[in-house]
């Protein structure tokens, strides 16, 4: 994978997360204050899918 990403996969039929919907929810977290559950939720991902796109994209989990 380019850059060293981790790639985050759908709860049900496992495909990507896309760029955009990682974008949305760093985004309806950050201004909307809306919960790591409700992000799970509506992009169909586990909880601790959610708050890991959330920490990596918030605090740079890239290296290098």
């Amino acid at each position: 994978m380019a850059r060293g990403q981790k790639s985050f996969r759908h709860s049900n039929h496992g495909s990507t997360v896309t760029d955009d919907e990682i974008y949305m929810m760093v985004m309806l977290y950050t201004y909307q204050n809306k919960s790591l559950d409700f992000l799970a939720r509506k992009f169909n991902v586990s909880t601790p899918v959610a708050k890991e796109i959330i920490i990596r994209s918030r605090f740079g989990g890239a290296c290098g």
